[in-house]
Formats: C-alpha cells, sequence, structure tokens
C-alpha cells in the first residue's frame, strides 16, 4: 500500500500515472526502504530517503523530475508513512 501512496504522491506532483511510473515507484520506495534497513540504525537516517531521491532523479528522465521535485516526493511519502515503520 505505501507503494501506492508514493505513486499517488508522484500524479499529486504533476506525473503522469502510468504503469512504468508505478514501476519506478514501487522499486525506489522498496530498494531505498531495504537499503536504510539494511545498515546499522544508529547510520541509517537519512540513508533511505538520500536513495529515494537519487534513484527518482536516475530513473525518471522527463523535465518535470528536478532534485527540488524529488526531495519534496521522498519527504511527502516519509512523513505520511512514518507512523507505519
Amino acid at each position: 500500500m505505501e507503494c501506492i501512496a508514493f505513486f499517488l504522491v508522484l500524479i499529486g506532483l504533476g506525473f503522469d500515472a502510468t504503469p512504468r511510473l508505478l514501476l519506478t515507484a514501487t522499486f525506489v520506495l522498496a530498494a531505498a526502504t531495504l537499503i536504510g534497513f539494511r545498515l546499522l540504525p544508529a547510520r541509517r537516517l537519512g540513508v533511505a530517503e538520500i536513495g529515494m531521491t537519487a534513484m527518482l532523479l536516475a530513473l525518471i528522465t522527463t523535465p518535470l523530475m528536478t532534485h527540488d521535485v524529488a526531495v519534496a516526493a521522498t519527504l511527502l511519502i516519509r512523513f505520511c508513512s512514518s507512523g507505519s515503520a
């Protein structure tokens, strides 16, 4: 459900709702969460968020995806889902 929420955040930021965007959102969120989880708790603060921002910039190549939009999408999904972790 969190992956769908991330997909909806991206749509809300102006991206077209496509199957590719859904797959990208799912991959980015899952991969960043796993990377952050595998690191020691004392060092993982921000690792998943930095990874999500970097992956969004690398995988979504439309002109709409700027650094500011990637950071906004990352922070929105993290603030909205922080209670589920």
